[in-house]
């Protein structure tokens, strides 16, 4: 050994050979079969939550299909004045066509519907109204807008007001939700 090296050694105490297999060391991956599986959970469940979410958002009918079809021609109907209802006899809705068909929700179009709400808004051939508690219109929507075009308004309607409004059953899926083909409109208790 030279003396540089010896002084290498004395001054580090770290012997040539161990400096040596330090640097050609080759380091072994582990491996972790739970992690692999980890990864493939956590990716399906991802793609399983994203999948839920578009059929919510088909549901709710943020996406086509039969429902906003015929909620389509319903607007089309309103829109020039017609109020016919939907080919299949039933309301234009998600929530609504469930309560139908369990017998529970509200009568088809073409039957007419009453309700009773509370005035929110009078405006130039509309109400914004609120379905007083207990009404059976609340399970389908806490504001409904409804379409003045066809009834004629009572004396004494103005915001605070309680009626009893008649319309064709058909309640367009909005927020609020929208109802026409209105028939009648009389003040609570006449």
């Amino acid at each position: 050994m030279r003396p540089e090296e010896k002084l290498f050694d004395a001054v580090t105490g770290i012997d040539e050979e161990i400096v040596d297999s330090a640097q050609t060391y080759v380091f072994r991956k582990q491996t972790r079969p739970w992690q692999r599986a980890a990864s493939l959970a956590a990716c399906l469940l991802i793609v399983a939550s994203i999948g839920f979410g578009i059929l919510q958002m088909a549901s709710i009918g943020g996406m086509g299909g039969s429902d906003s079809a015929a909620n389509g021609s319903a607007a089309d109907n309103s829109a020039t004045g017609d109020s016919a209802a939907p080919e299949d006899g039933g309301l234009s809705g998600g929530a609504g066509d469930q309560e139908s068909a369990d017998g529970g929700g509200q009568e088809s179009a073409g039957e007419p519907v009453t309700f009773t709400a509370t005035v929110l808004e009078v405006g130039d051939g509309y109400l914004l109204v609120e379905p007083v508690e207990g009404d059976e219109m609340l399970s389908t929507a806490d504001r409904i807008l409804v379409d003045t075009g066809g009834a004629d308004l009572p004396d004494g309607v103005a915001e605070g007001a309680v009626v009893e409004i008649t319309f064709d059953g058909m309640v367009r899926e909005s927020y609020p939700a929208q109802i026409s083909g209105v028939t009648e409109i009389l003040l609570a208790g006449e």
